[in-house]
């Protein structure tokens, strides 16, 4: 089924041809965008990234029309359309949710504005609103894979895994060139726990997109999970190379380093990350743990705790105070601290299966045993919530 938005643009091109050429107004700039090119960026939408700049010729030409032609309702739309793409590029969602209502007005049904109106209700939190939009789109262009990659997002961030994934499969299954399905695919899959299923995935994410540093940034996660220290360095640092100085690629290397038992190297690597972005948790965070690794827990304890003093919900300061807790002998304060974790990252599976193995370890099964069933609940069969709960029994 063909999109609303391509046929109106097909129509727009044959009325155009039909009229004849009209002499462009005499305030549009040489070399400015035409019309014809400015709706081919709203088609572009369909298959990839606008950059901002092109939005802004995009819309800059379309206004030109409407003034030539004032009469052309579907002009509007349009312009509602771009403006609200250039709003939501600049983080003013609340504007871009009103431009994507106003173009829904004009041309009811509108596939893009309806994608686009899930990005800015998910923007503002509004979930469920986004997952409504998202399949009104998916339901009027079947055949496009973006909403479905959407929806499979929102429905990850609602703790959904298996359908989840259906969608995103979906998406994949209709964009096979694409490297934003399995990406996606491969960061559920790690979080699911099947870190051979993540890897696969991810590694087709790079194959379809090498310059994507995100790409080989997830990929590292990924491998490092999997014991492949050396593979998650080399990816990290191909995430580096694709992005320099970016700091969740530095601080990926950091964590290699540290891995592989390189804790000035480590040091070095987060040190780097802090000085692209001095107020990077993850940084700061590490820098913990290359303490924590020299045997400095007094070092560790204080940058954990500036970690979660100056921060709102960093799971991964918590985190850290718990195994400083527990490596003293103190599970009480470790099952606080990862108490703490879970509560600044309820969803994170992982986080809430290490406060579930602490539990056990105090000898709380029957607390252990529902933060499992919680997990398995959102991802069933995780391998490792799995094993502990066959471990921990009926409680």
């Amino acid at each position: 089924m063909r999109s609303i938005k391509r046929s109106l643009v097909l129509s727009v091109v044959a009325w155009t041809a039909a009229c004849g050429p009209k002499p462009a107004p005499e305030n549009a700039e040489p070399g400015a965008a035409t019309l014809e090119e400015a709706l081919a960026t709203l088609d572009a939408y369909r298959t990839r990234r606008i950059a901002p700049d092109r939005w802004e010729s995009a819309l800059e030409a379309i206004d030109r029309a409407r003034e030539s032609d004032p009469g052309r309702a579907d002009l509007a739309a349009y312009a509602a359309f771009v403006a609200g793409m250039i709003a939501l590029e600049s983080d003013r969602a609340v504007e871009a949710l009103e431009r994507f209502e106003r173009a829904l007005a004009g041309v009811p049904g509108w596939d893009y504005a309806e994608a686009a109106r899930g990005q800015a209700r998910f923007a503002l939190g509004d979930v469920d609103g986004a997952r409504a939009s998202y399949e009104a789109a998916a339901a009027a262009s079947p055949d496009w894979f973006l909403p479905r990659l959407h929806l499979g997002s929102v429905l990850r961030y609602r703790g959904d895994a298996v359908r989840a994934l259906e969608e995103l499969r979906r998406a994949a299954d209709l964009a096979p060139d694409r490297a934003e399905p399995p990406f996606k695919i491969g960061l559920l899959q790690l979080e699911w726990g099947r870190v051979p299923e993540a890897v696969e995935a991810l590694r087709r994410a790079v194959e379809l997109d090498p310059a994507w540093a995100n790409a080989h940034l997830a990929m590292s996660d990924a491998l490092l999970a999997a014991g492949d220290i050396a593979g998650a360095a080399a990816s990290a640092a191909e995430a580096v190379r694709r992005k320099p100085g970016w700091a969740d690629a530095l601080a990926a290397l950091g964590r290699a380093d540290l891995a592989s038992g390189r804790p000035a190297e480590a040091d070095a690597r987060f040190r780097e990350a802090l000085a692209a972005d001095a107020r990077f948790t993850p940084a700061l965070v590490g820098l913990g743990d290359v303490a924590a690794a020299r045997g400095d827990a007094a070092a560790a304890e204080r940058l954990y705790r500036q970690v979660a003093d100056a921060h709102v919900g960093p799971p991964e300061a918590y985190e850290g105070l718990a195994r400083l807790a527990r490596a003293a002998g103190d599970v009480p304060a470790a099952v606080a601290h990862q108490t703490e974790a879970v509560s600044s990252a309820p969803g994170d599976a992982g986080v809430r299966i290490e406060l579930a193995r602490l539990l056990f370890v105090a000898g709380r099964s029957r607390e252990a045993a529902e933060h499992l069933d919680f997990v398995l609940r959102r991802h069933p069969g995780h391998p490792v919530a799995a094993a502990l709960r066959t471990q921990i029994g009926a409680p």
